[in-house]
């Protein structure tokens, strides 16, 4: 059971094959009140390391007016921070660990959700979990992500690393509400895709046909 075509491909690439081969994409819980309207702010959530390119956040700040909100902890924190003060970035704001609730009044009150990434990633829940609140995600072109953001539809593309493109797309959706409005409403219905009881139901087909 793979959470994306990308990493099942991949494992064909390295010569590994299954005698059943299925593809469940991970689920996620709707929000209770999602809200579509395009926020004041552009929101990072996750993981601070090095693979989760949010130095080339940093750097496509320089080139955008809008507050950033940087949500989460991990090794790179120091090195971020010392990063964004040398820079003097004052439209980043690093606000450390959230807990479940304060996620979801970021997320309820941001723009957009930017998920960076330089190294393969194959269904992150940061992305599904934008969609549900009604917020489109800007993120990497790379691994999984293709198959969860539409470039244009509930989101935005971008090759992974390069902080111009970011910043391009950034400030798109910072001067088009109609646009950003569309691409949530859109984002919100793709995660209405990935309701837990229909993984339920597909996983115990899975285990259905297994027994079989």
């Amino acid at each position: 059971i793979s959470p994306s075509k990308f990493l099942l491909q991949t494992m064909h690439e390295w010569n590994t094959r299954f005698a059943r081969e299925y593809i469940l994409t991970n689920f996620v819980a709707m929000q209770n009140d999602p809200n579509p309207a395009p926020g004041e702010y552009f929101l990072y959530l996750g993981r601070l390391s090095p693979e989760k390119g949010v130095d080339v956040l940093l750097e496509a700040a320089q080139s955008v007016f809008s507050r950033i909100v940087i949500a989460g902890t991990g090794p790179e924190d120091r090195r971020l921070r010392n990063m964004a003060a040398e820079h003097s970035l004052k439209n980043v704001v690093f606000v450390g660990y959230q807990t479940a609730d304060a996620v979801q009044r970021l997320l309820r009150g941001c723009r957009a959700v930017i998920a960076p990434s330089r190294g393969y990633e194959h269904c992150p829940l940061a992305i599904l979990e934008a969609f549900a609140a009604g917020k489109p995600v800007i993120a990497s072109r790379i691994g999984g992500i293709p198959e969860l953001v539409v470039d244009g539809t509930n989101g935005l593309l971008i090759t992974a690393g390069n902080a111009e493109q970011l910043a391009a797309a950034m400030n798109t959706l910072a001067t088009d509400d109609a646009r950003s409005r569309m691409l949530g409403e859109n984002a919100l219905r793709s995660a209405r895709k990935c309701d837990p009881e229909q993984y339920y139901q597909q996983l115990m087909h899975v285990y259905e046909e297994t027994r079989a």
